[in-house]
């Protein structure tokens, strides 16, 4: 993906799994978030749709914004510890998206 404008061009190489793997870590995150604290599961379940939303548009820059913020989420101690073993999945698939 190239995105230009008069002055400045980014790339970013974003890897064809990415979709694939998207959907089974959002499958995961998704049958998991009922055994998350309220709080985290109430921080992380809108953000998962999100990331969702961006799979079904084949967005991945929504995808990886979406994750990394399930990321932060489930990374602090409030999630417990299925909250950071779920957390420890996530830079796998962000890695893929570029």
């Amino acid at each position: 993906m190239t995105v230009g404008s008069s002055h400045v061009t980014q790339t970013a190489t974003v890897d064809s799994r990415w979709h694939d793997e998207a959907e089974s870590l959002l499958q995961l995150l998704s049958e998991s978030l009922v055994a998350l604290p309220e709080e985290a599961r109430d921080a992380v379940a809108p953000l998962v749709e999100d990331a969702r939303g961006g799979v079904a548009e084949q967005n991945p820059s929504r995808v990886k914004r979406a994750l990394g913020k399930v990321g932060e989420f489930l990374g602090s101690t409030a999630s417990g510890a299925l909250g950071g073993h779920l957390a420890t999945q996530i830079p796998t698939v962000l890695a893929l998206l570029g």
